[in-house]
């Protein structure tokens, strides 16, 4: 969107030429008052120029219709999908917990986030130093994804004792294919959008403990996801040692999730959105 206002000046030379704005979750989400405020006035005004706004899910459109940003004519959901090469790159549990040197008695637990403030590490391992050291011993935290929190956390996780429970790892290529490994996902975040972690992780058949907040809550029937309110540091707690002692009822929420996963949210699904949206927008008028 920083490139708005040169567009429209350029688009008052080219009459045919189209905007379209694609968030990826609300920016403003992770403001405080008043810069939400100042935040959702920037998308007010930018959103006279838009003419085509293209979310990613309905949490996306909650917040478009309780703001009146756009027009409801103008505004598309095409919730993100996964290709089916996803699936076909996902290796055997054995091959992956080898290479990854997890000993078969111990519950791996991933997160696969950015380093970042909205990604609620921070709250997430005061949830893990709150577990009784003893069923501690018997989980292993991975945490992939790198950035600018990064060398702060490693300070904090030694200062917390949790060096040997907690591993950063940084950035893997292509990570999303040793999801099979894991034996729970979490997605501590204070927003987003629809995140694809949030749909690999299902999708590989990994149950998955979210925060609840609107982008992790696609509303489709069938939902596995368990959810924890943000910063509820004592629950999320709970639920990791509950879910961590119950692999019955953990291959019950990946097999669930992962046939919701491949029946909702597909990538043709999402492909076939975008360009019927498109098509429409071309060959229609301006706003």
């Amino acid at each position: 969107r920083a490139v708005s206002q040169p567009l429209h000046r350029v688009s008052r030379a080219l009459p045919e030429l189209r905007q379209v704005h694609t968030p990826h979750s609300w920016f403003f989400e992770g403001l405080n008052a008043p810069w939400r405020q100042l935040g959702i006035a920037l998308e007010r005004r930018l959103a006279r120029h838009t003419d085509l706004l293209l979310l990613i899910s309905d949490a996306e459109r909650q917040w478009t219709e309780r703001l009146n940003l756009m027009p409801p004519e103008a505004v598309v959901v095409a919730p993100n999908g996964l290709p089916p090469s996803f699936f076909e790159q996902l290796e055997p549990r054995a091959v992956l917990r080898q290479r990854l040197k997890l000993p078969e008695d111990v519950c791996a637990i991933g997160v696969f986030a950015r380093l970042v403030p909205k990604k609620g590490h921070n709250w997430l391992f005061e949830a893990i130093a709150a577990i009784p050291a003893a069923t501690r011993a018997k989980l292993k935290f991975l945490c992939f994804g790198e950035g600018p929190l990064e060398e702060p956390l490693r300070q904090r996780l030694t200062a917390m004792g949790l060096d040997g429970c907690v591993e950063l790892l940084g950035y893997m290529p292509r990570a999303e294919a040793l999801l099979p490994a894991m034996d729970l996902g979490i997605l501590p975040s204070f927003y987003e959008g629809l995140a694809y972690t949030l749909l690999e992780t299902v999708g590989a058949g990994v149950p998955l403990i979210a925060s609840d907040v609107p982008g992790n809550k696609p509303s489709v029937r069938g939902n596995p996801i368990i959810y924890v309110q943000p910063n509820a540091v004592a629950q999320l707690s709970d639920l990791i040692v509950a879910l961590a002692q119950a692999p019955t009822e953990r291959q019950r929420l990946g097999e669930r999730g992962r046939a919701w996963v491949r029946q909702n949210f597909t990538q043709e699904r999402q492909v076939a959105t975008v360009l019927s949206a498109y098509r429409n927008l071309l060959n229609g008028q301006k706003r």
